[in-house]
């Protein structure tokens, strides 16, 4: 019996340096210091594989074989193409991608809120890049029809109020 027949959960918190952590058989995650959260995976009744994260950036590569949702107080990134069993519209063999909260590191902030919004435009809560894959990013799982889908090379980021916003192509090219 390996990781999927069991349930794993766990508490993360990472101090001085960056960690990389195995979240059950298909899922590493490198979080950057100052990042907690904790994470379940696993288990024999299909239960959905998550990592709530509450403070901090993680950087995830998650395989397919079910589906996977980095949680947040402003929303949810859900990995598309990792259910097994269901066909998807964007079918990816892995997904990598990066969420990172902001709801206290105002110079983090204020550095991607100019980079991609111009400066003042939001009050960012959480930013996603994906570099390999697609994922779904919303104000949560009740909100399944709302949101928006994010391939290789795209980014958003919710607001502290659940809104997604997208860089507008003039802000793609600085």
């Amino acid at each position: 019996w390996g990781y999927a027949n069991r349930r794993i959960e766990g508490v993360l918190v990472v101090r001085d340096v960056l960690r990389e952590v195995r979240l059950g058989d298909r899922a590493v995650a490198v979080l950057s210091p100052g990042t907690s959260g904790h994470f379940a995976v696993g288990g024999l009744f299909g239960e959905s594989d998550a990592l709530h994260l509450d403070h901090g950036s993680a950087f995830l590569r998650v395989e397919s074989g079910g589906p996977f949702s980095v949680i947040t107080t402003e929303g949810e990134v859900e990995v598309l193409g990792s259910r097994s069993g269901f066909p998807s519209r964007f079918p990816s063999p892995e997904s990598c991608f990066e969420v990172t909260r902001m709801e206290e590191d105002m110079s983090q902030v204020n550095a991607v809120r100019g980079r991609w919004f111009g400066a003042g435009a939001i009050a960012m809560g959480m930013a996603v890049a994906v570099y390999e894959g697609s994922v779904h990013v919303s104000r949560g799982h009740a909100d399944a029809g709302e949101g928006v889908t994010l391939h290789a090379g795209e980014r958003a980021a919710l607001d502290t109020q659940g809104v997604v916003h997208r860089p507008t192509s003039s802000d793609e090219t600085t």
